[in-house]
């Protein structure tokens, strides 16, 4: 048997408990480690390894640099403008990575699509803003379109009411209905929902009961339905019937940032903090819907395509 050097993944540490827990988890390591000779002997050999490992790849000249030269990295890794900037970097990784996952699971003879009107559901308001600022850059270049661009979101943290959906439905062309299963944690859904929307969240079972009817509303209205899981995949296929076009794209990030511009409104000339929310996902999804580009993803699970 080949001797293995283990990293232990990082402990969480949130409150007084867990830092009991880590003490205890240390103190059940030693115990291991010392109580025979055997476990100190394999302990000394892994230290002998690692060090070996550490003087072969000088790893000490990462940690042998003085502090502002430390200060000055991170400072140049967070301009954007710095095409070596790990910042830059990470933002063309995220864009690559969303481009090439997102993959239309059933209905891609129904792309793209040139309506203008749209009508979308998602599981909370921060994703709403993200796909509103998604669609309105795929048009933002095209003032005809743009002057016809028609878009209307509401989130379903809380279910909003049927009747409402519906009239809304009567108006538009297209419907877009996100979802994330599993349902993504409280701490995720960007904080833009206010705390009686979250009182009254919706289960996961309440949320595909509400969207199955409201697309099958649609869809007997001859309305375009694009049922986008941004999770899980699986539940697309229960979703076909209701559905015209299902695009995955197996993520649901989002970034919020503040942008301060100067608010004409506010006395004294201060400025005003607004609140920008965008996604890479959400914008390789909005492309495949107009035709920007092509779904180039696969799908992990086999789903039969209707067509």
């Amino acid at each position: 048997m080949l001797d293995a050097d283990i990293a232990l993944m990082p402990f969480i540490i949130r409150n007084k408990q867990d830092i009991a827990r880590f003490i205890q988890l240390l103190d059940n390591v030693a115990k291991t480690l010392y109580s025979q000779k055997e476990s100190r002997a394999v302990q000394r050999a892994s230290f002998a390894r690692i060090a070996k490992t550490k003087q072969r790849f000088q790893l000490e000249r990462f940690v042998s640099k003085p502090v502002t030269w430390w200060i000055d990295e991170a400072e140049e890794n967070q301009d954007i403008n710095e095409p070596q900037s790990l910042r830059r970097k990470g933002n063309q990784l995220k864009k690559a990575l969303s481009k090439a996952s997102v993959s239309v699971l059933y209905g891609k003879s129904y792309l793209p699509l040139t309506s203008r009107r749209f009508l979308t559901l998602m599981p909370d308001a921060a994703r709403c803003l993200a796909f509103e600022n998604a669609l309105l850059t795929r048009f933002a270049n095209n003032e005809k379109a743009l002057s016809h661009f028609q878009f209307a979101c509401l989130p379903m943290v809380e279910l909003p009411s049927i009747s409402l959906v519906k009239k809304l439905i009567n108006d538009t062309d297209v419907l877009v209905v996100g979802d994330i299963t599993p349902r993504h944690a409280t701490y995720e859904l960007g904080g833009l929902d206010s705390v009686q929307n979250l009182k009254h969240r919706a289960t996961q079972t309440q949320l595909h009961t509400f969207m199955k009817e409201v697309m099958g509303y649609a869809k007997a209205r001859g309305k375009t339905v694009v049922f986008a899981p941004l999770r899980m995949p699986y539940v697309a296929m229960s979703m076909q019937p209701y559905a015209d076009i299902a695009i995955a794209t197996h993520s649901y990030v989002i970034e919020k940032n503040s942008t301060a511009e100067n608010d004409v409104t506010l006395a004294k000339g201060r400025a005003q903090a607004l609140l920008v929310v965008t996604s890479e996902v959400l914008n390789a999804l909005a492309k495949v819907i107009v035709g920007e580009i092509q779904g180039q993803g696969r799908s992990p699970v086999t789903l039969t395509q209707s067509n």
